[in-house]
């Protein structure tokens, strides 16, 4: 549980009668950091990323087209604070934070108007590494997506790894294969998504036989991964476009890859 916001209650933006979790005027309890907005600036590597100028972490201080965005990813005040989401108002983009061990790794930049100049993402920080959300560290199952916005919609159901495209790289699959049991693929369900699940899927399957075999020879006994999908026949969405029941059934139901194909 985390502190009521020492800046105003959500609800009735009273600053005088604020308890750690619960505002004493109209009874607002809250479960989560809504007025910490703690600056990114005072991450040590932050000067290294050339952070904005601009940037507004109270989401109810937001421009409206940036609200309207982060809520048809079912990104919500809750899962924007604690992402530390913000808004950029000079640029008229979102900021989208990769923060791993307490360590600002990159960012995104994400325009609001077809109209704007750009292109629609700008990174910052890093080259297509892999973001993973491991906050369910007794489970073996992870779920891999190919945008860093869908690891953040799931990230509260699930553990999930970002490959940031549509190529999974050798170490991204080592690191898989020694650290989960259960690899369920969830990339865009079009031409190009397809495409990286069949050949995201051989290549795991070929790593995976590699490492069996080496275990092996050393005198272990290891079991094989599990691999699984889900059915982008009947689920043609990606997470983003799902409510929490949606994706919660979508991952239950992912189907063994040696029946999916």
């Amino acid at each position: 549980m985390y502190q009521m916001s020492r800046d105003a209650c959500p609800k009735c933006q009273s600053t005088s009668a604020l308890g750690q979790y619960k505002c004493f005027k109209c009874g607002y309890r809250v479960e989560y950091a809504l007025g910490t907005y703690r600056q990114l600036s005072t991450f040590d590597n932050a000067e290294e990323l050339e952070l904005p100028e601009q940037l507004v972490y109270n989401p109810r201080q937001f421009h409206i087209d940036a609200l309207l965005w982060l809520h048809t990813a079912h990104l919500y005040e809750r899962q924007i604070v604690r992402q530390r989401i913000a808004y950029c108002p000079d640029i008229h983009r979102v900021f989208i934070p990769c923060i791993t061990n307490g360590e600002l790794i990159s960012y995104e930049l994400r325009k609001l108007r077809d109209e704007d100049w750009g292109p629609k993402y700008k990174a910052v920080g890093r080259n297509k590494q892999p973001i993973c959300y491991n906050d369910f560290p007794d489970s073996s199952s992870v779920v891999v997506v190919e945008d860093h916005l869908s690891a953040i919609r799931l990230r509260e159901t699930t553990n999930v790894v970002s490959i940031c495209g549509t190529c999974i790289s050798q170490d991204t699959a080592k690191m898989l294969l020694n650290n989960y049991t259960d690899v369920i693929f969830w990339l865009d369900p079009d031409e190009a998504g397809i495409k990286a699940f069949r050949k995201g899927l051989d290549y795991l399957r070929k790593i995976d036989n590699s490492m069996m075999r080496m275990k092996l020879f050393c005198g272990n006994n290891p079991s094989p991964a599990v691999f699984k999908v889900v059915d982008y026949r009947k689920i043609d969405k990606d997470p983003k476009k799902l409510g929490l029941i949606e994706v919660q059934h979508a991952i239950s139901n992912a189907v063994n890859c040696e029946v999916f194909l």
